[in-house]
C-alpha cells in the first residue's frame, strides 16, 4: 500500500522491486527512504521544522548525505501555478500549521485536502514537494484518531488523474475556488479507500486458503510455517536471505520452500543454483494491481 508513495517519479515493476530487496537494496533506495519518511512522520505535528525533516528522510533515509532545508530560490512550474516566493515561504507554512493545528471542528478531510493544496502551492522544497504533500495527509488524518490512513494510498488515485490533478491546483490558485478541489480530494480519498478495503479483503482470503492447503499437508513442519510467513512479508526472495532472516538451516528453508512450491503457494522466478528466488504470486499480483 505505502510501497509507491508517489505519482512524478518512474517506478520499476513491483516484481523487480521485492527481488531487488534480497539482492541489491541499493535500487530500491529511494523507495525505502520514501517508505521510512511514511512511517517516521506518523504521530509528529506539522510545522517548519518538521516537514524538512520528512522531506530529508524522503530523500536521503535515516542517514542523510544531507538535511533539506526550505526553498531559496524562486522557482517557475510551466503553465501550472506560481509557487510561493522564497522570502514568504516560512510564514506561509507558519500559517499553514497554525490552520492544521486549530479549527478542530471542521471536517477532516477538507483540512486535509485545504492543507495539501497549500503545501503544494507553497511548494517549499527544491525536489518531493508532491511526496512531502502526500506524506502531510496520512499526518493530518492519523493525528486526528484516523490510524486506518496509514493504509490509503491517495498515490495510485492521483497517478490515473494526473492531469486533473495538476488543473485543479492552477485553477484554484488562480481562482480561490476551493470547492472543487475539495470534492476531487473526497473523491480520491474513497476511492482509494474502497480499493484498499477490497484488497484487504482478497489477501484475507488467499491466505486463507492456502493456511488450509499448507494445514492439509502432512509434510508440513514449523520450518514450513515460518517460511510461509516470511514471503508474506517478502513476497519474492532468495533462498539464502530467508535462512538468514529466520535463523534456520538453508536445507529446512529449501524443503519448506519445495513443499509450498508443491502447494502452488509459491513459484520459481528463477532457479539458478543457490541464488534461486520464489514468489508468493497470489499477493504479488494482488499488490500490483492497479485500478484507480
Amino acid at each position: 500500500m505505502l510501497l509507491f508513495p508517489k505519482i512524478d517519479y518512474d517506478e520499476p515493476p513491483l516484481l523487480d522491486v521485492m527481488a531487488s530487496l534480497n539482492a541489491d537494496r541499493e535500487n530500491i533506495r529511494h523507495i525505502a527512504n520514501i517508505v521510512t519518511a511514511y512511517k517516521k512522520s506518523l504521530g509528529r505535528q506539522i510545522g517548519s521544522r518538521t516537514l524538512p525533516e520528512t522531506c530529508t528522510l524522503a530523500m536521503y533515509g535515516e542517514e542523510p548525505e544531507e538535511k533539506i532545508y526550505l526553498r531559496n530560490t524562486t522557482i517557475e512550474i510551466s503553465n501550472r501555478y506560481d509557487p510561493t516566493p522564497p522570502i514568504e515561504i516560512l510564514p506561509a507554512i507558519n500559517d499553514m500549521a497554525m490552520f492544521i493545528s486549530k479549527y478542530n471542528d471542521m471536517d477532516i478531510l477538507a483540512k486535509a485536502a485545504l492543507a495539501h493544496y497549500q503545501v503544494e502551492a507553497i511548494h517549499p522544497f527544491d525536489y518531493y514537494n508532491g511526496v512531502v504533500g502526500r506524506i502531510m495527509i496520512s499526518m493530518i488524518l492519523h493525528n486526528a484518531g484516523h490510524e486506518a490512513a496509514a493504509f490509503l494510498s491517495l498515490s495510485q488515485y492521483l497517478y490515473f488523474h494526473t492531469n486533473d490533478y495538476f488543473d485543479l491546483l492552477s485553477r484554484t490558485q488562480y481562482s480561490g475556488g476551493y470547492l472543487v478541489w475539495v470534492k476531487f480530494f473526497v473523491k480520491g480519498v474513497c476511492t482509494s479507500a474502497k480499493h484498499a478495503i477490497e484488497q484487504i479483503t482478497k489477501m484475507q482470503q488467499i491466505i486463507s486458503e492456502d493456511e488450509a492447503k499448507i494445514k492439509s499437508s502432512q509434510a508440513s513442519t514449523k520450518s514450513t510455517w515460518l517460511v510461509y510467513n516470511y514471503f508474506k512479508q517478502n513476497l519474492v526472495s532468495m533462498l539464502r536471505p530467508a535462512t538468514d532472516s529466520l535463523g534456520i538451516a538453508y536445507n529446512s528453508v529449501l524443503k519448506a520452500v519445495q513443499l509450498l512450491s508443491a502447494l502452488e503457494v509459491l513459484f520459481p522466478v528463477n532457479e539458478q543454483g543457490r541464488n534461486r528466488s520464489f514468489v508468493y504470486i497470489r499477493l504479488k499480483e494482488l499488490y500490483a494491481s492497479k485500478r484507480c
